[in-house]
């Protein structure tokens, strides 16, 4: 017998994304989403040649880790969103041209729909496995870990292959993935506007008869172990010990806060977070010399390359994306992973060659001349809408 249920029609040229993890929400018409999110998902939409679709999961809660958190109205926003109990009850991911979606097990079967299927990837399997087994101990437990990755890094490169597209947030991720597919675009995801960038010129350094000035050095975040604000605190008792003149400001918050308080001693500074475009990049760039940013994941964060671009090099660890970064644009420094003396002993250097920073702050600024926001939303967005036809 025929059906005389009709099947659910495609709209014109709509781009679904999916949103992982969970987005409070009151329930009816409001939900609560990070600055960094609503911006990005309005420059989506500025430039796609149709509907776009945010697709998320709600709780009926509000707490979260992410910083600049904001309860919005939905219908007051100039994209679509859909709340679902799971992404498989979602109608959009099954009537979109496109779905844009992370590049994780969760999501393989996305492929299976008529959808176009493009997945984002940032981080490497390996990466995330060693954040894991730093905190694991007994080897059953280590061992299973390491396969339970194993499986994972496999389905990884199954749906790079299987996919329509590919986009890697730079080049760690393209190096293990983007080889694998038939259509892989790098780009590298930030905040920082043209305006921005332009508007950071290179400063000179502010000397005395002592002598330079103390080297202002800053981590911007959240205040999380993957982050690694516990090494901000380290180092700047190294460079007390080494004699550095310096001072150390942390911007963010986080569950780490009340025990880096307890730690810091004296010429570290706590700030609450800022708004990004009207009161972090000025702060940035009139008030820190070098940012020290230890992550011990390998995430591609965005302030790597925001601060690069304010003139502001950085100092971190030696993890996949800021070894990339580095070596790709020049724009910082890495030490050793949890070497902490490393660290100190390149801050302790560039105290006393301001020659070497300003060489590194130049090529930041270069680099986000052509990376800056608008530029990366431009190639990210011809990149989906070619696969719309």
């Amino acid at each position: 017998m025929a059906s005389d249920v009709s099947p659910p029609t495609r709209p014109a040229t709509m781009l679904a994304i999916v949103m992982p993890g969970h987005h409070p929400w009151d329930g009816r018409g409001r939900i609560r989403i990070s600055d960094k999110t609503l911006t990005g998902m309005i420059a989506y939409q500025e430039r796609w040649p149709g509907t776009v679709t945010m697709v998320t999961r709600g709780k009926l809660e509000s707490s979260d880790s992410n910083l600049g958190l904001n309860w919005i109205d939905i219908d007051d926003l100039p994209f679509n969103v859909e709340v679902v109990e799971g992404f498989a009850d979602s109608t959009s991911l099954r009537t979109a041209s496109v779905v844009m979606a992370p590049h994780t097990k969760e999501y393989e079967w996305l492929l299976d729909l008529d959808s176009k299927t493009v997945f984002y990837t940032e981080n490497l399997s390996a990466d995330w496995a060693a954040s894991e087994l730093r905190e694991a101990t007994g080897f059953i437990l280590r061992l299973r870990l390491r396969l339970g990755w194993m499986r994972h890094e496999r389905i990884r490169q199954r749906m790079a292959r299987r996919a329509d597209g590919l986009q890697c947030n730079g080049r760690a991720v393209w190096a293990a993935y983007g080889r694998s597919s038939r259509n892989a675009l790098v780009y590298y995801d930030t905040r920082l506007e043209l305006a921005h960038v332009q508007a950071s010129e290179p400063r000179g350094s502010e000397t005395s008869t002592n002598g330079p000035s103390p080297l202002r050095i800053a981590f911007s975040g959240r205040y999380l172990p993957i982050k690694g604000p516990g090494y901000v605190i380290k180092v700047h008792e190294r460079l007390v010990d080494l004699g550095v003149a310096h001072h150390v400001s942390l911007i963010g918050a986080g569950p780490l806060e009340d025990e880096l308080r307890a730690r810091a001693g004296a010429g570290v500074e706590f700030l609450e977070p800022m708004e990004f475009a009207s009161q972090w990049t000025s702060h940035v760039r009139e008030n820190v010399d070098v940012m020290l940013l230890p992550h011990v994941l390998g995430d591609p964060s965005g302030t790597y390359l925001e601060a690069a671009g304010l003139g502001v090099p950085v100092v971190g660890f030696e993890n996949a994306a800021l070894s990339a970064l580095v070596q790709e644009f020049g724009l910082g420094w890495t030490a050793p992973m949890g070497d902490v003396d490393g660290l100190a002993s390149i801050i302790k250097r560039l105290s006393e060659d301001r020659a070497e920073l300003a060489a590194k702050a130049s090529a930041g600024r270069k680099a986000m001349l052509s990376h800056h926001a608008a530029a990366e939303f431009d190639r990210r967005v011809a990149h989906l809408a070619a696969l719309a036809g």
